[in-house]
């Protein structure tokens, strides 16, 4: 029996067969060839009886050849069908989609438009919260400045639903603006302070200085020369100076008083130097002595921008 007899698959029997997952219709033809295997008798005594039972074994790999090229001519006509259903869905699905858009349109330009609207509007929000955000390497005069622009933004209709948000941003870049001017105000006063300070420190130093430069001079005293005649001096009156400060009790006047009453008279600051610190046993050190001078000194600039002025 040939190959071609012994398994014989017609195509709708072998759709059937092919389609079984339990593999029903495949049994019959697996056992024709099981037992065409089964029934075949071997002999190896000889040449020509080894090559029959290699002739048996490439039988059944013919047999395995043609049925398999059954099947797969199944799945070649199936894909063939599958290019054209996948064709046409493709196509379908285009035309669908050109529908639905279409259908869409006037929501989509719609909502562009929406979009465009109200990032408009932020960005306008924005605008107003940026007056308080960007403060750094303003001046003063800058915050005043973004302050009255501030001021002067009308928050209007023209916000749309926004309007209150655009209320509210302006209100707290308004505080935040004050806040910012009243640090930069108290900023600018303790600058002023520590550079008035700065200055008062230099110029005592200045005065220690040149006083120390006195006193190491005085230790030093030229060779002595032959004075020559001079003509009498008259004696210098000090009962002015002694008379003004007597019966005067400094230290009963009150400190923010003193300074006033005290002027630019070096006398008066010495007595009231000797009444209110020697006489009390106040210990005397750098910083009593740098602050006595401190205080008439700035008096003294206080009586002379009086009188400029």
């Amino acid at each position: 029996m040939t190959e071609a007899n012994l398994i014989q698959i017609d195509k709708k029997t072998a759709l059937e067969a092919f389609m079984d997952p339990n593999h029903r219709e495949l049994t019959p033809y697996i056992d024709k060839v099981t037992s065409l295997v089964t029934d075949f008798e071997h002999d190896m005594s000889t040449a020509a009886s080894r090559k029959r039972t290699a002739s048996l074994a490439y039988r059944v790999s013919k047999l395995k050849t043609q049925v398999i090229k059954i099947g797969k001519g199944l799945t070649s006509e199936w894909r063939s069908k599958t290019k054209i259903v996948n064709a046409n869905c493709k196509y379908i699905e285009e035309e669908l989609d050109n529908l639905r858009d279409l259908a869409r349109k006037p929501l989509s330009e719609w909502e562009e438009e929406e979009s465009k609207r109200v990032d408009a509007i932020k960005k306008r929000i924005a605008t107003i919260n940026m007056f308080s955000d960007n403060q750094v390497n303003q001046t003063i005069s800058d915050l005043r400045l973004s302050l009255e622009h501030l001021k002067m933004l009308v928050i209007d209709d023209s916000f749309e639903e926004f309007q209150k948000d655009a209320q509210a941003a302006k209100e707290d870049s308004i505080d935040r603006l004050n806040a910012a001017i009243d640090d930069a105000v108290e900023k600018a006063a303790i600058d002023a302070e520590l550079e008035q300070a700065r200055r008062d420190r230099e110029e005592l130093q200045a005065l220690r200085q040149e006083r120390e430069k006195r006193l190491k001079s005085s230790k030093t005293p030229p060779a002595p020369t032959k004075p020559e005649p001079e003509a009498a001096l008259p004696e210098k009156d000090t009962t002015q100076h002694t008379n003004r400060n007597i019966n005067v009790d400094y230290a009963s006047i009150p400190g923010d008083e003193l300074p006033n009453v005290l002027g630019t008279d070096a006398v008066k600051w010495a007595t009231a130097f000797n009444q209110i610190v020697i006489e009390n046993n106040v210990p005397i050190d750098e910083e009593l002595i740098c602050t006595w001078f401190a205080f008439a000194f700035e008096t003294a600039r206080s009586h002379k921008t009086v009188a400029v002025e």
